[in-house]
């Protein structure tokens, strides 16, 4: 989770206790007034009800989402070529991915910016090459490119950057992306890679290369009230194009669900370490902790 999503949530949340409060105060109005619901009730919803208007409403964020990624997928479908183009350093960001695909040139995709206002968020799903040696930078228009997104995951394979997952947000809502992307840098062409079953949506997952295959561990999910960290592992055969998710007995010891980790291979041996976990403690009804993991598996 990135400190500008942190952010967002403190102005959000702030909105969220100012609008609790002025819906208590009309509550308290209703009550002192005898009643004004229907048959002279207390004026209170009903829980079923507000569990439906809650429904309502993250299906409503959802679709208003989704649509606006269904126009960028429409503006970048024109590009019938790709082209790479001499520019400046890319504007600020954070939570975007480098990748480096040879002895002096790293690929750069995606990333958010935000400052402080959240009118200004903004996701990006540009690709920029730099070259080390001579602190050049290009932006690369390909053809097909995924959608905007931040806190995914970028790796290479042979002639391939393959990409999974991330988010999408605007001011005050989130989208988690599900979907495998790959980019061929001869062509400079993406493809999505549309296969059955895999991780669920997530971004601060963290992927590395074992043999021919992509190991995938971790991450979280957030939209409107839900939050969920993960501890499962899936892998990609490269070869076959197949997610494989990797269960393990009832009583083995594994690590906690987090993001932001790291993670590495070494011998066939993965190695994790560190990453954060936000815990709610629902029983003494307090806000919920973080807690930043330090120990190696």
């Amino acid at each position: 989770m990135g400190s500008g999503r942190d952010k967002r949530k403190k102005v959000k949340d702030k909105q969220k206790q100012k609008e609790d409060a002025e819906a208590r105060r009309e509550r308290d109005k209703l009550r002192a007034a005898g009643g004004g619901g229907i048959g002279g009730s207390s004026g209170l919803i009903p829980p079923e009800d507000e569990k439906a208007t809650k429904k309502s409403k993250k299906l409503s964020e959802e679709k208003e989402l989704a649509a606006m990624i269904l126009e960028i997928r429409k503006r970048d479908a024109g590009r019938q070529s790709a082209s790479i183009e001499p520019c400046a350093p890319p504007t600020p960001r954070l939570n975007a991915s480098l990748t480096h695909v040879n002895g002096s040139e790293v690929l750069m995709f995606g990333g958010e910016h935000y400052d402080g206002n959240p009118v200004n968020t903004h996701v990006f799903n540009e690709l920029y090459r730099w070259n080390v040696e001579t602190n050049e930078w290009s932006i690369i228009l390909s053809m097909n490119p995924p959608p905007p997104r931040c806190s995914h995951q970028a790796i290479l394979f042979r002639d391939s950057i393959y990409v999974f997952g991330g988010e999408f947000c605007t001011s005050d809502k989130f989208h988690h992306h599900r979907d495998l992307w790959r980019l061929d840098l001869k062509t400079n062409a993406w493809e999505e890679i549309k296969v059955k079953g895999g991780p669920s949506a997530r971004s601060g997952h963290r992927m590395v290369i074992w043999r021919n295959n992509i190991v995938l561990f971790g991450g979280f999910y957030e939209a409107f009230r839900e939050t969920q960290w993960f501890n499962d592992l899936y892998i990609f055969s490269i070869q076959s194009c197949t997610w494989r998710k990797i269960e393990f007995p009832p009583m083995a010891p594994l690590p906690g669900a987090r993001s932001g980790h790291q993670l590495v291979v070494y011998q066939d041996m993965l190695y994790l370490n560190g990453g954060y976990t936000k815990f709610k403690r629902v029983k003494m009804k307090t806000e919920a902790k973080g807690k930043y993991w330090n120990a190696t598996f």
